[in-house]
């Protein structure tokens, strides 16, 4: 007896256990559709490449300084300015004039000296690993012919052209200056930009790099050589520093999911310490432990909806002069597809269509804009297309014969006429009436 109570104990664990374990992918899957809760008062956003949109967001209007988005700007206008990375630079003393102060964490440098010569890819590497303001400044002079403020000029024209409207450089290495600035959401179309160099992104994604002795990477996501604990697997690059030494510290980074990139960066987030035995620590709200946070979450919550595809009929426009059809379908020129959260519900998606004619005369070619929808959700457009014909439609001789006769009869020229004939005839009817009227006068005088 007790044997098989105990048997029954056990079968009903199991199945409980079997459950439970069924259950947990479930619940992680609903417990990951939120995004997780930031507390460290950072700004922060991240920033889908593809699709140019922001896909999550913490005080990412909030004008900071630019510290590393300058180094690269700055290696963006050196790879396209260079034929080879392999080209020499003769490093000029005037270029190390503004690089910051020696000894302050917030304006490392490579330790160059006016008159060495090094290579573009070296100068990158040490401006994208090591963040040295040295390198950076020694490539815009070159590049410039010794004019630093129209380098400078050059990263502004830039960063507008790429969307970041609210950014303005004063360094080509971001040494420290309240004159300028950016936000995160300039930072990141940056970031956006940059990523699309391959070999620069290469580069930034360097643990490590030999220039004499051995320069290990500002960006702790990549590497434990300085520091411990920050490492995450899966990101690429891009850069990481401080704007002072005592904080603003700047984080941005990249990872692929299903063919989307997502750009994160972390803005005046607490900076690192050092210490007088080599080590360096992070307070606990710091960027790593943020990235840490968004980066599993965000790389698998979004995904692409289809919100209209080019299949999809959404309309009908009636059509003169044609034997072979009374009206012709219309679809979206282009498919609206949206990357969104996977868990959001689309039956509230409404679509606003708009024609910029009430009907369409023959011949109608395939592909006609006659107007275009817009997919909006919750307030917010989503999406829009023009609107096109789908198929064409052939025009009837006779029909078009008929209907210029018709025009003919019933339009204004035909008015015109039988205007001018009313009046002939009237002015006739005047005339005869006038006439009878006088010899009918001209009788009765003859009569007296």
């Amino acid at each position: 007896m007790k044997y098989r109570i105990l048997r029954t104990f056990l079968c009903l664990s199991l199945l409980c256990l079997l459950l439970l374990a069924c259950a947990l992918p479930a619940l992680a899957e609903e417990e990951g559709e939120e995004p997780p809760v930031i507390t460290s008062g950072n700004s922060i956003v991240i920033y889908n490449v593809e699709t140019d949109t922001f896909l999550f967001e913490n005080d990412g209007t909030r004008s900071l300084a630019p510290t590393v988005v300058s180094k690269l700007m700055t290696a963006m206008i050196a790879a396209d300015h260079y034929e080879s990375l392999s080209a020499k630079v003769t490093v000029a003393a005037e270029a190390l004039r503004d690089i910051g102060a020696a000894g302050d964490i917030s304006a490392p440098r490579l330790g160059l000296t006016a008159g060495s010569e090094m290579t573009v890819e070296d100068l990158l590497c040490a401006t994208l690993v090591s963040s040295a303001n040295d390198a950076a400044c020694a490539l815009a002079y070159d590049i410039s012919g010794g004019d630093m403020a129209a380098f400078v000029e050059e990263m502004n024209r830039r960063a507008e052209a790429i969307g970041a409207s609210d950014t303005h450089f004063t360094s080509p290495a971001g040494v420290y200056s309240d004159r300028s600035h950016t936000t995160a959401r300039d930072a990141a179309r940056i970031a956006g930009a940059f990523y699309n160099y391959n070999r620069l992104l290469e580069i930034s994604s360097l643990p490590y790099y030999q220039l004499g002795n051995t320069m290990h990477t500002k960006n702790y996501l990549l590497s434990e050589a300085l520091m411990k604990g920050c490492t995450l697997a899966g990101v690429k690059g891009i850069a990481a520093g401080q704007a002072k030494a005592d904080g603003e510290y700047c984080l941005i980074t990249a990872a692929e999911s299903e063919a989307l990139t997502y750009i994160f960066v972390v803005m005046d987030a607490a900076g690192e310490n050092r210490y007088n035995d080599g080590t360096r620590d992070f307070p606990a709200e710091n960027a790593y432990n943020d990235v840490k946070k968004l980066l599993p979450w965000a790389t698998s919550a979004f995904g692409y909806s289809m919100l209209l595809s080019t299949e999809e009929v959404v309309g009908e426009l009636p059509v003169r002069l044609s034997a072979d059809a009374d009206f012709v379908t219309v679809v979206p020129s282009e498919p609206i597809e949206v990357l969104l959260p996977k868990s959001t519900d689309l039956t509230g998606v409404e679509r606003r269509i708009e024609y910029t004619a009430t009907e369409l005369e023959a011949p109608v070619t395939q592909g006609t804009v006659v107007g275009s929808v817009s997919v909006w959700l919750d307030g917010q457009e989503l999406g829009h297309a023009d609107l096109v014909t789908r198929l064409s439609v052939e025009r009837s001789e006779l029909m078009s014969i008929f209907d210029k006769v018709k025009n003919f009869l019933y339009g204004d020229t035909m008015k015109t006429i039988i205007r001018i004939l009313l009046i002939i005839i009237a002015l006739f009817i005047v005339y005869e009436v006038s006439f009878f009227i006088y010899r009918l006068v001209k009788r009765a005088r003859g009569g007296k």
